[in-house]
């Protein structure tokens, strides 16, 4: 049960937005003022807080060698796998964004791809931009995607 002064919601956003000036413009709003007391994130993109696994149990099965791991390409399985090849995967590992011109343009404005190996692992994070084109956002370094 909450105090008189309390108020709990839920609030399902976009990414950038900010909770705290959400109380903030909330309390300004009803003329009193107010503060997040607490935030508790449920979700980010595809993962949530009912699919997570307590510390405890994951020391416990690191310990056991059971301890499954997700790969970094299987954490970004909601972004199209665009698949390199050799010569691309090194010259995107050297940063080279020219490079990106060798792949097919975005589908969409801004669309953010996952850069892949043959095998699957994850060798970089590109987002479309206006030509069409790419440029990269994120390289992983070899060994660990």
């Amino acid at each position: 049960m909450l105090a008189r002064d309390r108020l709990a919601f839920a609030v399902t956003c976009s990414r950038g937005t900010y909770v705290r000036t959400l109380a903030q413009d909330l309390g300004r709003a009803l003329g009193t003022g107010a503060h997040l007391a607490t935030l508790r994130r449920t979700a980010s993109g595809p993962f949530e807080i009912a699919d997570a696994i307590a510390l405890d149990a994951v020391e416990d099965a690191a310990r056991a060698g059971t301890l499954s791991v997700l790969t970094p390409s299987a954490a970004l399985a909601e972004l199209r796998a665009v698949v390199v090849d050799p010569p691309l995967e090194a010259a995107i590992r050297r940063g080279q964004q020219h490079a990106l011109g060798a792949l097919a343009p975005p589908r969409a404005p801004r669309e953010l791809v996952r850069l892949e190996t043959g095998d699957g692992a994850l060798v970089a994070v590109a987002e479309g931009v206006p030509g069409p084109g790419w440029r990269l956002a994120r390289v992983l370094a070899p060994g660990a995607g």
